[in-house]
């Protein structure tokens, strides 16, 4: 049976539009006046580089990148569609400002506690930042990343600074003795010396309020065997913590030679200076002979 002539219309389109015939087809018929447009304007067939190139530009205007079709503008960092940021990053730049303060006041003592706390809200920020500028969002990484090491660099300043001035404290405390030690009571520094040590001061004290002795007298007559035989540590004890006016007794001894022995002022300072007598000093022994008629 013979095919109706609306059955080969019908047909007649279907194959103009599968071959992309210009009269039916809007996209090939666009692509058409480019070609044509391409030949006209080198004037033949495209057989050079330069016309390839014009031919390619007649079929897309628009630069191919990354298999994808995009304006000029509509690019950042090779990313399509993404534009660049234009704003700093507000974490950035207030870890930069916490790191610089909290770094110039980690070397000042007691205010370098607070240089500690600037230094750790700017890690803080200085992260929060990091995240911003490496999304894209915010720009300043140089700007970041110096807040962020300032701030840390103040945090380890710190510690440095309050460990060294722990330690100087510390020696300080060791090398200076305790006020209980300084301040003890009479009644301890008593209970703390032994009954021997006692015994020979009260024996001292009677040698020199009773008999005028020098100190030199009185520690041999402690010590002597012939004497009160005590311990050297003792005797010394004993005379460096008696109270005697030694000068007294040097004159005391001199009006005793005067008076009961009838000797002259220059035998009385033989007598008082000698090492078989008094044993008083050449001063003590001066100061008697002066004063022995007053």
């Amino acid at each position: 049976m013979p095919d109706s002539p609306q059955s080969s219309n019908g047909q007649k389109k279907i194959e103009d539009n599968i071959q992309g015939s210009p009269s039916n087809n809007p996209i090939n018929a666009s692509r058409g006046n480019g070609f044509a447009q391409a030949e006209g304007a080198t004037g033949g067939t495209p057989d050079s580089p330069a016309d390839n190139a014009n031919m390619s530009m007649a079929r897309n205007p628009f630069p191919v990148v990354n298999g994808g079709v995009h304006s000029p503008n509509a690019q950042y960092n090779g990313r399509p569609g993404r534009n660049k940021p234009e704003h700093l990053s507000a974490g950035g730049v207030t870890a930069l400002v916490l790191g610089i303060v909290g770094t110039v006041l980690s070397f000042i003592p007691i205010v370098n506690n607070v240089a500690a706390v600037l230094g750790v809200i700017g890690v803080v920020f200085g992260v929060i930042g990091l995240f911003g500028v490496f999304r894209g969002k915010k720009r300043g990484k140089a700007l970041t990343i110096a807040g962020v090491v300032l701030s840390i660099v103040a945090i380890v300043i710190t510690l440095g600074m309050q460990s060294s001035a722990s330690k100087a404290f510390d020696s300080a405390s060791k090398s200076v003795p305790s006020s209980t030690s300084q301040q003890q009571s009479p009644q301890q520094k008593k209970a703390n010396v032994p009954m021997e040590y006692t015994n020979a001061l009260a024996s001292a004290k009677t040698y020199s309020d009773t008999m005028h002795m020098s100190k030199q007298g009185i520690y041999d007559q402690l010590t002597s065997e012939a004497g009160d035989k005590f311990s050297a540590q003792a005797a010394q004890y004993a005379v460096d913590n008696l109270k005697a006016d030694y000068n007294a007794n040097a004159l005391a001894a001199a009006k005793s030679y005067e008076k009961n022995m009838h000797m002259s002022p220059e035998a009385i300072r033989e007598q008082l200076t000698a090492s078989a007598g008094d044993k008083f000093t050449p001063q003590e022994a001066d100061y008697a002979i002066q004063h022995l008629n007053d």
